[in-house]
């Protein structure tokens, strides 16, 4: 079984931060990219960022597909719960199983921070580190062997018309 590629970001991602720089300044954002449905962008974790978490359970997804709401479970020994809401201006957290709840209330503008903030920034950056280096071994892996296909095919091609 080959090893899972890095997850690749929504294309929702970069209309979600203009959209919350946006309401942060008061501002209204005209973009038609706007009207994208990032509320399905739940399902694009669930399946791209498995390697991220234990569980991930939609909760439901706005009749106009602009907001999402889900359940995160971490893969630490904890098994940390996070209830989050997906809207354009980001990532709610509404609830934290953690003691003390210190994330519930507050909002990020990325998956990849939703992530980060629940297991700690270093154990986030080190899978993704990993997954990044399984990756790039299985491409060196894979080029690797069709070059010295290549070269044995060109060798025989030599001794052929030797």
């Amino acid at each position: 079984e080959t090893p899972p590629s890095p997850p690749r970001p929504r294309p929702s991602e970069g209309v979600r931060a203009r959209g919350a720089m946006a309401a942060r300044e008061g501002k209204e954002v005209e973009d038609e990219e706007e009207a994208k449905p990032i509320g399905e962008d739940v399902l694009h974790y669930q399946a791209h960022y498995r390697d991220f978490f234990s569980e991930f359970e939609v909760l439901s997804i706005s009749p106009d597909r602009q907001s999402a709401k889900f359940r995160i479970v971490s893969k630490a020994v904890v098994k940390r719960a996070l209830e989050v809401c997906l809207t354009a201006s980001g990532f709610l957290v509404e609830a934290d199983s953690a003691p003390g709840a210190f994330l519930t209330g507050r909002e990020v503008e990325s998956f990849e921070q939703l992530l980060s903030a629940m297991d700690g920034a270093e154990v986030f950056g080190t899978r993704l580190c990993d997954l990044v280096s399984g990756e790039l071994a299985r491409q060196l892996a894979a080029g690797g062997l069709q070059r010295e296909e290549e070269e044995e095919a060109a060798q025989d091609r030599v001794e052929a018309k030797e």
